[in-house]
């Protein structure tokens, strides 16, 4: 069901929308509830409203969710690079260009509908959607999927502790104060505009470990390694720092035929043998 429908009791009034939906709804974190008011899709009373607004006693609130449910992923034939691959954990260099999963507006040609075909034509029964992490749509470079739920569980865990290490390659037109150095400003989405993302003083704390590794013609590539990984932090940071990334016009970088920015490498414990692994990609594309 994607329409919810609350009714607001005596105990709950005095309580702000957000506020009062956040654990309601299963899969409605606080970003997707924000992101479901901007656009319209929470009523009161039969009116749109806003988050500053006070619930009263005898209130209805609705949302509809619908937008945010995922459809059944599908196969669909559509080629991938594969890095790595065994019983338990599959490596892909995802494409620019090339959602990792369905979302709003996009409902195929994602990542998960390559694997779905690719494992039906295995005949493996593996994880439907078994993403340990995500790439922006514009991103190329190194994901890791599980195969089955203990991997995926184990991986998840890699990613929660900080012991699942990732890195990128950015390209960007203009260079950093210091070649080398620590990037720390906070992220957090815009209480006005829940689609932008942007530097917060009240945001999540995020780091980037940048690093320059070559220069030509105007073009500086950087080495970035990130903790905490929120969303865009690479681009923000690079954008923040007066540094954009070349091809990422969301947050100023000059216009090129895409976004020059590279998942380059992975680090983790292999979730069966324990092995430590990295891998790293020898080619970028820019």
């Amino acid at each position: 069901m994607s329409r919810h429908v609350f009714q607001i009791n005596r105990k709950d009034a005095g309580k702000s929308i957000l506020s009062y939906l956040a654990g309601r709804i299963s899969k409605m974190g606080p970003d997707r509830l924000q992101v479901a008011l901007h656009r319209k899709l929470i009523s009161l009373n039969g009116l749109e409203t806003q988050e500053n607004l006070v619930l009263h006693e005898g209130d209805e609130l609705v949302i509809d969710i619908a937008h945010f449910v995922q459809p059944r992923v599908f196969p669909e034939n559509i080629p991938l690079h594969i890095v790595y691959e065994d019983e338990d954990i599959i490596l892909i260099h995802k494409a620019h260009g090339m959602p990792c999963h369905a979302g709003l507006g996009v409902y195929s040609g994602t990542l998960l509908n390559a694997l779905a075909y690719y494992y039906r034509e295995k005949g493996e029964n593996n994880l439907s959607n078994g993403l340990i992490h995500r790439l922006d749509r514009g991103t190329s470079g190194l994901i890791l999927c599980a195969k089955n739920k203990l991997s995926f569980q184990i991986l998840s865990n890699q990613v929660k502790s900080g012991n699942l290490k990732r890195a990128y390659l950015a390209v960007t037109s203009q260079v950093l104060p210091k070649p080398e150095g620590v990037i720390d400003y906070p992220i957090g989405r815009d209480p006005q505009n829940s689609e932008r993302i942007w530097i917060r003083e009240d945001g999540k704390m995020a780091l980037t470990h940048y690093r320059l590794v070559s220069e030509s013609s105007g073009k500086y590539v950087y080495a970035c390694q990130t903790e905490f990984g929120r969303t865009h932090q690479v681009r923000i940071h690079l954008a923040a720092s007066n540094a954009p990334i070349i091809g990422d016009q969301r947050y100023h970088g000059i216009h090129a035929d895409k976004l020059y920015l590279c998942s380059s490498g992975i680090a983790f414990q292999h979730p069966v043998t324990r092995v430590n692994w990295e891998f790293l990609v020898e080619d970028p594309g820019f």
